[in-house]
């Protein structure tokens, strides 16, 4: 059997908040029906549940001070730690931080980070088991108006690639609450649906805008998986956040010369769930 142009994995569990992603209707099996060569696996395991993980609030309090440290670390990566937004939202995030030392979240929240995190991983590897060229991994609350469009610029995008990467298809945050504009520049090689007026934009450093909606080349996801499981489950950190400490982590050890990274801009795909007021970029 020939390999599918396109795998997509929708990450998701049987208590989701988003019911309507996982229907005849939900954005993946609606996506897999206007793109035609694609392989659909949606995963609503809670592998860590299966694996008996065991978790304490000890757990929490580590996976809280590693979300700083990975916090610090991006601001540096990127060079957002010069400016004073980026410094504010830090010194909230610390303050909270402490205020978390005496009022700690349940250790069922991080059960539930490992088991997006455990699932995100178990996609990617189903994705390479595939054969598929390209692999799309969506969250539960992502959404898109257009459909046909996002499938037109998916396959206008695989034709025209150039490079092992990542593909950013999410408006979760601004580029100014990322800290990336100015590291963003228009790429012509890489090209979207023509009628969209979408343009692809490549980031002069790895990066992402949450993982809601990412797009990874065959190449780009070998070598992310395997960071990925380079790094321990303990302390426990959000995908996102563990997402961009594997890129850090392979920019600095091939010397930046490896995976690059696009923003599809208007982005196709809205992430559902960042649509409430009061979040702050992470």
């Amino acid at each position: 059997m020939p390999s599918p142009t396109l795998f997509i994995g929708l990450v998701s569990h049987e208590r989701t908040g988003y019911a309507d992603s996982l229907g005849s209707e939900g954005l993946a099996q609606r996506l897999q029906r206007a793109f035609g060569d694609a392989h659909l696996v949606v995963n609503t395991r809670n592998l860590a549940d299966e694996q008996g993980i065991d978790l304490s609030r000890r757990t929490v309090q580590s996976s809280l001070s590693a979300e700083m440290r990975a916090d610090r670390q991006w601001g540096r990566f990127l060079g957002r730690d010069t400016g004073a937004r980026w410094w504010l939202n830090h010194i909230f995030r610390r303050m909270r931080r402490l205020g978390r030392l005496f009022v700690s979240p349940p250790v069922s929240t991080v059960r539930r980070l490992i088991n997006i995190e455990l699932s995100h991983m178990d996609l990617l590897r189903q994705g390479l088991d595939s054969g598929a060229p390209w692999i799309l991994v969506l969250e539960d609350d992502a959404g898109c108006h257009d459909v046909n469009e996002l499938s037109e610029g998916l396959r206008c995008l695989i034709q025209s690639a150039n490079g092992e990467g990542l593909v950013n298809l999410s408006e979760s945050f601004t580029f100014d609450e990322l800290g990336v504009t100015r590291l963003l520049t228009a790429d012509d090689r890489m090209q979207w649906a023509e009628d969209s007026g979408s343009t692809v934009l490549r980031c002069e450093l790895p990066a992402t805008n949450t993982v809601c909606a990412i797009l990874y080349s065959r190449g780009a996801a070998q070598q992310i998986l395997a960071e990925l499981e380079r790094i321990p489950l303990e302390p426990v950190l959000p995908i996102d956040w563990k997402l961009n400490v594997a890129l850090m982590r392979l920019h600095e050890s091939t010397g930046g010369s490896e995976i690059s990274s696009w923003f599809v801009h208007p982005a196709p795909i809205q992430q559902r769930s960042m649509k409430a007021p009061g979040i702050l970029p992470t």
